[in-house]
Parts: structure tokens; C-alpha cells; sequence
């Protein structure tokens, strides 16, 4: 379980620092209508040192084309200090762009220019097509035409990285309580299996059989009682000594007396 949540985590590292390419086939393509007297405008996301690319393909249509000026600039600078108008009498120069390519004509396409920001900021690119308050903008011919342009900013990345933490939450969502019943299946497998026979041939009490794995444990054996103790023989009767008649006992050596019968 735990190396799944680092493979989660790595994917959506690894998704999220992914780095902005000048390659063309990364850019975002555009097409839009220049009105008269108008101008054509597109965030940029971005990121401090990461270039931004852009690549100006067809200006003009089937009856006419003209030059238009191209800017890159702040959104406080594009809302407070550009003026947009058919004839400008007030060209205070107020409007000071981070990036400019005025009077950019259809002979000189296809153009392609980067510009990289150096601090924090929200940046818009937009094309001209009046007379605004610069007094080097061009503003001769102002008439309707069709832009093909295509921009390579961190639009993509963060599309990329958004797709990223989705399908990280999707796969937490969807795929953490498949992974966490796995897990269960494994430990009740693991904790119910049956262990193999320990100490088969060790020691076993005497009288007893080894026990093999799935047989049940023998009684101990009968065993008889001791035989009692054999009693000791008894002693052999002893013979009473009977007198001779006469009442004369003999001598010691069994030899009568000599000189009599006896008596004192």
C-alpha cells in the first residue's frame, strides 16, 4: 500500500513540474477578425524566466491586407493607458508596451518572436489595428482583416498539470478502495494459513508418538501397576528340647554320666 501512494505522488511530481517547450507543435492556435478601428487581445499565462513564443502566420484576407502593430504589455497598462481610436489627436506616448513590433506587414511573415518576463504579473498580448496614442503605431490603413497567429505560453502546462491532480484524484477515489481490499485479502490469507509442523523430531515424552500435522494426539499407554515388594521368608520353627525319661540330662557330648544312674 505504501508504494502505491509514492507512485501516485511521483506521477503528479512529475506531471506538475513539467517544463514549457519552444517546440511550434506545443503552441496554441488563434484565428480572429481585426475589425476597423479594432484590436485583437489573448491572456498569456506565464512564469518568471520561461519564455513565451509566438509565431504570426497570415495577415490579410482574400481582398486586402495592411501592416497592424503587435504588443505585449500589463493589464493595468492595456485597461489604463492605451487608447484605441479612428484619428488620435492625443498622442501623449503614455502607453509604453514591454514588447513591440509596430507596423509588422504581410511581406514579412511568417514572424516569429519571443519575449520572456522577468517578475510576477498578468501579461496580454493583443494586435493593434487603429490609431492608438503611440505616435510611432501604424494607423493609415485601418480596414477589416483576418489574423492567423499561434502563442506558446504555460497555457498547456497548466492544462497538463490540472489534468494531472484530476486523474490523481480519480485514481485515489476509484482505485484506493480496490488497493486497501487487496490489502485485506492478503492479511486474512496471510493470518489464517496454516504453519508447517515445528520441532518434528524432538523430543517426545516417553510413551507418546510423534505427532504429524493433521492428526489428532495419542493417549498415553497403560502402563500396569508395580508388583508389590515380596515378603521375607518367615524364620524356621525352632525344636523345643525334650528331657530323657528318668529326668537325667545328659552331660554336654551327649555321654551319661559315669558311676550310676544319675542324680546328685
Amino acid at each position: 500500500m505504501r508504494r502505491y501512494w509514492i507512485l501516485v505522488v511521483l506521477c503528479l511530481v512529475t506531471s506538475l513540474m513539467s517544463t514549457a517547450s519552444a517546440d511550434r507543435s506545443d503552441a496554441m492556435e488563434y484565428e480572429a477578425i481585426l475589425e476597423e478601428t479594432s484590436f485583437e487581445s489573448v491572456d498569456l499565462w506565464t512564469e518568471v524566466g520561461t519564455p513565451v513564443e509566438v509565431w504570426v502566420e497570415g495577415i490579410g484576407n482574400d481582398t486586402s491586407s495592411h501592416p497592424i502593430d503587435v504588443y505585449i504589455t500589463t493589464w493595468d497598462a492595456y485597461l489604463m493607458n492605451h487608447v484605441c481610436e479612428e484619428i488620435n489627436w492625443n498622442e501623449d506616448n503614455s502607453f509604453q508596451p514591454l514588447y513591440h513590433k509596430e507596423e509588422l506587414s504581410p511581406n514579412e511573415l511568417p514572424f516569429h518572436f519571443s519575449w520572456t518576463p522577468e517578475i510576477e504579473d498578468d501579461y496580454v498580448l493583443f494586435f493593434d489595428n487603429c490609431d492608438n496614442n503611440r505616435d510611432s503605431d501604424y494607423y493609415v490603413d485601418q480596414s477589416q482583416i483576418i489574423i492567423k497567429y499561434a502563442v506558446d505560453d504555460q497555457t498547456d502546462e497548466v492544462a497538463e498539470g490540472f489534468l494531472a491532480v484530476l486523474g490523481g484524484s480519480m485514481l485515489l477515489c476509484c482505485g484506493g478502495p480496490v488497493c486497501l481490499l487487496i490489502v485485506i485479502i492478503v492479511a486474512v490469507v496471510m493470518l489464517t494459513r496454516k504453519k508447517p509442523p515445528q520441532n518434528a523430531m524432538g523430543y517426545q515424552a516417553p510413551g507418546m508418538m510423534p505427532v504429524q500435522q493433521g492428526m489428532p494426539a495419542p493417549q498415553q499407554a497403560y502402563q500396569a501397576p508395580a508388583p508389590a515388594p515380596t515378603p521375607a521368608p518367615a524364620p524356621a520353627p525352632t525344636q523345643q528340647y525334650a528331657p530323657p525319661a528318668g529326668g537325667v540330662i545328659p552331660p554336654l557330648g551327649g555321654q551319661p554320666p559315669q558311676g550310676g544312674q544319675g542324680g546328685f
